[in-house]
């Protein structure tokens, strides 16, 4: 493996500080009268820091700097992680055990692998071991304005090459190499899952209950993600604490009996912890669930011996043990939002919930839970606006609602899953199974239909973010504490987040872009401004919407326009329609087979065939940008009789034979190349005097 940093250095680093914290500990055993304890955390503090340093170079990734790439290698691989069903392939990650180029090397990194969709290669699970051959290459990003950055997400889970294989290019070698405890915990979800196919559970349904119960994602339709995702229900289909909360009530019902015997507390404890831990590793060890299971079973060993534990030591402790297993956690979103939860309810649900005395006891259970939803609510309302552009409006209805169902599906599945195997009973729990999912389920459909479900489009800097919590972080110690500093630091808070929207509207007014944007096999090019933002693309880009708002809906909305109005070049109705509209702002000229659209002083020649004619002018036109797309047939050296570029750019649309022609042409005439396919997109900023 190789270390950012030289493994002596953080080794020695790490043993210096075990010896000191080790030497102080001693020291103040060993001499009562001194009272000055803080030397003592001091030294804690450092050897924590020093620890968490060490583990985290041991997991950060560093790019192999000997092997070539990209390049064709035979490799032997074992699968890490259960293959995920896409579209067109099967995605998997691997370890890569060895690599033979002209020589055979042991090469200990992972490997993100898309196979060619068959039945062998959907057949494929956790511990297989195969040997391929293919194409290794780096991960790259499109590298799209505030597009999402693959390539340090999948390197922050040590994974920074790629390959795709086709069904004759691989071979199973073995099954069950990898670790045990997950290969039984993968068999185990695997049964499960094969439990929900059952004629009387419908598709969406069995998604849910697969995503709720294992935390299974694969099934999950995107109407159902949005519905859950715009209400603010995701915590209940990405298995967290609510659900380690459910088993647990679960099994405290089931063994209540066991406390009758003289050593009932220790048995009901074991089993439960045996239970959560399998439950942890078949829902995959994600972070919400890890810290649920950490807290609980550490708050259980107390109970057992009588302990109290203070909970926010508790939840310290168990982010520092997750980290200390996998410091690149703390990147998660998962886990960023499930400790946030925790903490924000830790300290705001009883201040809340201490406002109003229910009358009965329903009322308080209703009251309880809008408690514990806005307490969770204020703690990630700015991470989730921050990460994913919205605010569900209606999560305090959409949570006294589908927690209920989901407590009921959860119970129901249990039960359906001991008796899946006896046919009358089995059949009559699928059938409520499918019932109860199907209510939770239009529950949260219909409110999402209701106006104003959800508040979209929101941008949230990371800045702006930390003067949000800033100012919720001061607001509830002012209230608290009532203490006039804290006043101050809410003002303060305050007065920056304002500053920093009004000198982010500033830029956007003043800001003037053309982009061209790096969407696969196709071309994007848009004009924003601080009145228009148009999107002229191909037919094929604008076939599929999903591509276009993955390449350009943050940066939509970090412009503060998201949405464009969007036009096909190829489509002579589509470009009469732009002409009507966006004439004055946009200039859209047809040269024989090419258009030139003019913006902002700026110009862009770009082929309107697969084969232009040549274009014949008494003087040659002066061009800012020559765009080539869709493998076109167009000869930079012809084009030079007719037209004067500063640049030729060469957008994703194109393969890399055309687009080295290409690159070779403009070398031999002194003219700048843009290649989008490998430097991403481009962006060319207009000033006031353009």
């Amino acid at each position: 493996m190789n270390y950012p940093l030289p493994l002596f250095s953080i080794v020695t680093s790490w043993f210096i500080a075990l010896c000191v914290f080790i030497s102080i500990m001693i020291y103040f055993k060993r001499n009562i009268r001194i009272t000055n304890q803080w030397w003592s955390g001091f030294a804690l503090s450092v050897f924590l820091l020093f620890t968490g340093l060490f583990v985290t170079q041991l997991h950060t990734y560093t790019p192999t700097k000997e092997l070539k790439l990209p390049h064709t290698y035979q490799v032997i691989a074992t699968i890490s992680k259960p293959p995920v069903e896409k579209d067109n392939s099967v995605m998997a990650i691997a370890y890569c055990n060895e690599l033979k180029d002209s020589v055979v090397q042991n090469f200990n990194q992972k490997i993100l692998i898309y196979f060619a969709k068959d039945e062998h290669s959907l057949s494929l699970k956790y511990g297989d071991q195969l040997v391929f051959k293919g194409l290794i290459s780096a991960i790259k990003n499109p590298n799209n304005p505030q597009e999402f950055d693959y390539k340090k997400y999948m390197q922050r889970r040590n994974v920074g090459l790629q390959t795709y294989i086709d069904s004759e290019s691989w071979k199973l070698l073995a099954s069950d190499k990898g670790n045990w405890l997950l290969q039984i915990a993968d068999d185990i979800r695997s049964a499960l899952l094969q439990k929900l196919e059952n004629e009387h559970i419908m598709p969406r349904e069995k998604g849910v209950i697969a995503a709720l119960t294992v935390g299974y994602n694969n099934d999950l339709d995107e109407e159902t993600k949005r519905s859950f995702s715009s209400t603010g229900a995701m915590h209940i289909l990405s298995v967290s604490g609510l659900h380690v909360g459910i088993i647990v009530l679960i099994l405290k019902i089931l063994l209540k009996p066991l406390y009758r015997i003289r050593a009932g507390k220790y048995i009901s404890v074991a089993i439960q912890l045996f239970v959560l831990f399998m439950f942890a590793a078949v829902s995959g060890f994600c972070p919400s669930v890890n810290r649920a299971v950490l807290m609980f079973s550490v708050l259980a060993v107390g109970f057992v011996f009588g302990q109290r534990i203070d909970v926010y030591n508790l939840l310290g402790l168990a982010a520092f043990a997750t980290l200390l297993i996998e410091p690149n956690h703390l990147t998660d979103v998962g886990f960023q939002l499930s400790y946030i939860a925790v903490a924000s309810i830790v300290a705001i649900y009883k201040p809340i919930y201490t406002l109003w005395e229910a009358p009965n006891v329903v009322l308080d259970y209703i009251w309880s839970l809008v408690a514990v939803s806005i307490a969770a609510q204020i703690g990630t309302s700015p991470l989730g606006m921050y990460y994913f552009n919205q605010f569900p409006n209606w999560f305090l209805l959409t949570n006294i609602v589908a927690i209920p169902v989901s407590f009921v599906v959860m119970v129901v599945s249990v039960f359906y899953y001991t008796i899946a195997s006896l046919p009358y009973i089995s059949s009559i729990t699928a059938i409520v199974l499918n019932f109860s999912t199907f209510c939770m389920n239009y529950s949260i459909a219909l409110i999402e239909s209701f106006p104003f479900s959800a508040t979209q489009n929101i941008h949230l800097s990371m800045s702006q973010m930390w003067m949000v919590y800033g100012a919720i972080i001061s607001a509830f110690f002012f209230i608290m504490k009532r203490k006039a500093l804290y006043l101050y630091g809410l003002l303060l808070s305050v007065l920056v987040f304002i500053a920093l929207i009004t000198y982010k509207k500033y830029q956007s007014v003043n800001d003037s872009q053309m982009v061209i944007f790096n969407v696969s096999k196709g071309t994007a090019i848009n004009f924003m401004d601080k009145k228009i933002n148009v999107l002229i693309a191909d037919s094929t880009t604008l076939a599929e919407p999903k591509r276009i708002r993955f390449a350009a809906q943050n940066y939509w909305i970090e412009k503060a326009k998201p949405v464009a109005s969007v036009f096909d070049f190829s489509d002579s109705v589509s470009i009469e329609k732009f002409e009507r509209k966006f004439s004055e702002d946009v200039l859209y000229q047809k040269v024989g087979d090419f258009a030139v659209l003019s913006y902002s002083g700026a110009s862009v020649l770009m082929p309107l065939t697969k084969k232009p004619q040549k274009v014949f002018a008494p003087t040659p036109l002066q061009i800012d940008y020559l765009l080539l797309h869709s493998n076109t047939n167009a000869s930079i050296e012809n084009l030079l009789d007719a037209f004067r570029f500063k640049m030729v750019i060469a957008d994703a649309s194109n393969n890399y034979k055309h687009i080295e022609k290409w690159r070779d042409e403009c070398l031999r005439f002194d003219i700048p190349f843009f290649d989008i396919k490998t430097q991403g997109a481009y962006i060319h900023t207009f000033t006031k005097d353009e």
